[in-house]
């Protein structure tokens, strides 16, 4: 019983946090990597209704390995003439400004992020503070009562972004399609 009423508590925790993430227009991340633990080949930006604001290969200054290309479908070639980050930061701090940054695997993508500006020396404004970050893995773990669920939406940046936010509101308003298809993208016109 108390292991029920707990769950049903951390399920109210993550409803009520997800709407407030919609209230403040947060924006969503997310990255591609040229491995595992590798750098950002690849971001993008919605906001919660999905809307693509930025989506760009990334030239991560090393190869790809032939693993994640296999996951992602980036190749050294899609990446060889793409921005590097450090171009890309003025932009992606903009967009983000003082709102909320989610991201699926939101340790994943801000260590990413974190560890190629350091490489970069490059700034990141506020987008580097932890306190800003939220997990959307971790919320909708919280909402259905389960362990964590896998994305399954392509692993392209724009279109896990986007499914992303339709993860948001399935927590926001419970409705518990816990392994839902991705949105479908609707592009801003920037990058």
């Amino acid at each position: 019983m108390t292991l029920r009423a707990g769950a049903s508590l951390r399920s109210w925790h993550a409803r009520r946090w997800a709407r407030r993430m919609l209230r403040r227009d947060a924006i969503v991340l997310d990255t591609e990597t040229t491995d595992l633990h590798g750098r950002i080949c690849e971001l993008a930006v919605v906001d919660v209704h999905g809307t693509v604001l930025l989506d760009s290969l990334v030239n991560p200054g090393c190869p790809i390995a032939r693993d994640a290309t296999r996951v992602h479908g980036i190749t050294d070639r899609d990446v060889a003439s793409a921005p590097r980050l450090d171009e890309l930061l003025p932009q992606l701090i903009a967009l983000a400004g003082d709102r909320p940054i989610l991201a699926y695997n939101a340790p994943y993508d801000r260590a990413a992020l974190l560890a190629d500006a350091a490489r970069l020396d490059a700034p990141l404004g506020g987008l580097g503070r932890r306190n800003r970050w939220g997990c959307l893995m971790r919320a909708r773990a919280a909402a259905c009562r389960a362990p964590w669920a896998r994305l399954d939406a392509g692993h392209r940046a724009a279109g896990d972004a986007a499914a992303a936010s339709t993860v948001l509101w399935e927590v926001a308003y419970l409705t518990p399609a816990c392994h839902s298809p991705p949105a479908p993208m609707r592009h801003s016109g920037l990058l």
